[in-house]
């Protein structure tokens, strides 16, 4: 049997919640980070419980926050003063990792609020949406949707075998983000379309490696719709 480690969490709990949200923070931040969109969209959705998770490692470039997987090989970075990623097999192989683990506490925290696999929603930013379009594609059963927000879908050509589900997927991306390749949202829409997925996507203008007041509004219209269907 695998030992899962244990996820520190903020939760926002609602009393006799019918739906749940996980939120994913991103590489160096911690669940802290966004636990304030759960605030907001509960106001929308007063029946589901939004739990902010922390990653399971503590990450390798900043002490303080935390990582769902490692990007960087930190002793190359430090010998040539310039941040070097692993190569990509390296990179899926945590990314995998990191998705295990997460299907380890989907599976507990629906049974702890006995609530259904499809009354279930990722929302993640940054890394945490890489790992929210690959944990949530690869569920047996379609989860209610995922939000992403300036994030990438790594590896689209492994969905051909791999794709178990299509729950509606939103992302937001901003044209001036200079950390994930602002070409990142094009390239996951047109891979997820090709697949008979429903996408909603935007490209915000002037916004950097962030997420806009509009992105979270437009966020919970879709939450709200996802989950109440």
């Amino acid at each position: 049997m695998t030992d899962f480690p244990t996820l520190d969490a903020i939760t926002l709990p609602a009393a006799n919640p019918n739906s749940l949200v996980l939120i994913l923070h991103g590489y160096g931040a911690d669940g802290r980070d966004l636990a304030d969109l759960g605030q907001i969209w509960q106001q929308q959705l007063p029946q589901t419980a939004f739990i902010a998770l922390n990653a399971p490692e503590p990450c390798e470039a900043n002490p303080m926050g935390r990582q769902w997987f490692s990007l960087f090989d930190i002793a190359h970075s430090n010998r040539s003063g310039q941040l070097t990623y692993w190569p990509v097999e390296k990179i899926l192989g945590g990314l995998r990792r990191a998705s295990a683990i997460l299907d380890h506490w989907i599976t507990e925290l629906a049974k702890q609020h006995n609530v259904p696999m499809h009354r279930i929603a990722l929302a993640g930013f940054s890394q945490g949406c890489m790992l929210s379009l690959h944990n949530g594609l690869r569920q047996p059963q379609a989860l209610a949707g995922i939000v992403g927000y300036s994030g990438r879908l790594l590896a689209p050509e492994l969905l051909t075998s791999e794709l178990r589900s299509k729950p509606p997927v939103f992302l937001r991306h901003g044209d001036a983000d200079d950390i994930v390749p602002p070409a990142s949202l094009g390239e996951a829409e047109a891979a997820l379309r090709v697949l008979g997925l429903a996408v909603e996507a935007k490209m915000e203008p002037g916004l950097t490696h962030s997420i806009s007041p509009e992105g979270v509004a437009e966020a919970g219209e879709f939450l709200k719709k996802s989950l109440t269907a």
